[in-house]
């Protein structure tokens, strides 16, 4: 069986509607666990009731990576993956077997990311190495016109030297859409609480990395309405920026072990049998 949490807050109705319909296109069972940290819950008639879905409403906004816990840690017997997966995601009838079949082939991978696109179809780089203090710090303040001065860096960053049409390890995988093994959770754990919005994700991909492989597979595709809040929202803002200094301070703002990892990740971006993935599509 597979799994799913979605995490609501305030969320646009149609993004809901749509993520629904995916889910209940799949050809595959997917168990979708909707957890709601609204103010109301007038989200709850989006909801399917149904054996498939099931609707929960937080009595207090717990944030994105407690809300995925909540269902996470109670998960029923029997389920072999878990899907975390954003309110403004959709994806194809055959996308999740895709997933499913490639992990069932990689017994080592923990954690496996598909292609993104964004809706004009554009490929969003949303599988990157470990960032630095000025990784971020470049990425989100740093001038457009004088972006050419570190646009090397930044590019390392995202890994664009990569081919988006080939399996990739990378250390790195955005949580707006995460295919994770559930034996993942006995020696990993969950999401860091102390994450309330941001930076959530970064943690529990660097976490899982360091016992599984953790893959980008443009095997299978969803779509993402990526709305860049914390680039449009003060407050946005500055929620991104205390995660990511919580970030700094759990793993150290001069941090050996990341450039490390970050080295191995580039080395070995050829060190796989990769191969191309186009013809999976069909199956």
């Amino acid at each position: 069986m597979i799994t799913a949490s979605v995490v609501l807050f305030e969320s646009p109705r149609d993004h809901i509607v749509e993520l629904v319909k995916s889910i209940q296109k799949s050809n595959i069972y997917i168990k979708a666990f909707f957890w709601d940290n609204s103010h109301t819950d007038e989200l709850a008639e989006l909801i399917p009731d149904d054996d498939q879905f099931k609707y929960i409403k937080s009595d207090r906004n717990l944030g994105f990576g407690a809300g995925h816990n909540k269902v996470m840690k109670q998960l029923i017997e029997g389920s072999d993956y878990h899907l975390v997966i954003n309110p403004d995601i959709k994806f194809a009838p055959n996308t999740i077997s895709l997933l499913k079949n490639f992990m069932d082939s990689n017994p080592d991978i923990g954690l496996a990311l598909p292609k993104i696109f964004d809706l004009n179809g554009n490929e969003q780089p949303l599988f990157k190495l470990l960032p630095s203090p000025l990784d971020l710090i470049f990425r989100r303040f740093w001038p457009k016109k004088l972006k050419h001065l570190i646009e090397g860096r930044l590019n390392r960053y995202i890994l664009s030297f990569a081919n988006p049409n080939i399996v990739n390890d990378a250390p790195y995988l955005s949580g707006c859409f995460m295919m994770i093994r559930s034996k993942v959770f006995e020696n990993v754990g969950y999401f860091d609480e102390r994450f309330f919005l941001y930076c959530e994700d970064l943690d529990y991909s660097r976490r899982i990395n360091q016992k599984w492989r953790t893959t980008y597979f443009p095997g299978a595709e969803v779509s993402h309405i990526y709305g860049g809040g914390s680039y449009i929202y003060t407050k946005l803002m500055f929620c991104h920026a205390i995660s990511a200094i919580k970030y700094f301070n759990k793993y150290g703002w001069v941090d050996n072990e990341r450039n490390r990892i970050n080295r191995e990740t580039v080395f070995n971006l050829g060190k796989y049998k990769f191969y191309e993935v186009a013809n999976e599509k069909s199956n």
